[in-house]
């Protein structure tokens, strides 16, 4: 383990938010998302068991589509899933 990642640090979820702004950049930057993904893989490797992976915007932020904010259910929202990311970081 890392010097620097303590168990409070573990026990928390670690978030990988992987962006790519248009879908050519998704088509076209394959190694760089292939990089981002890896990061997931990085944290297990440094001890993380709770990684989540978000994704949920892949392509479209930079095209101006804004419906990956409001998602499929009031539980899959971009915002609440960063809001619920944040509150458990700061009262767990």
């Amino acid at each position: 383990m890392n010097h620097k990642i303590t168990a409070d640090h573990l026990a928390r979820r670690a978030c990988v938010y992987i962006r790519q702004s248009t879908p050519e950049q998704v088509k076209c930057n394959l190694e760089s998302k292939r990089r981002q993904y890896s990061l997931a893989d990085r944290a297990r490797a440094l001890g993380w068991q709770d990684v989540e992976v978000i994704d949920d915007d892949l392509g479209r932020s930079g095209e101006g589509d804004s419906s990956f904010l409001t998602g499929s259910s009031e539980e899959d929202t971009f915002e609440n899933v960063i809001y619920a990311n944040l509150t458990a970081a700061f009262f767990t």
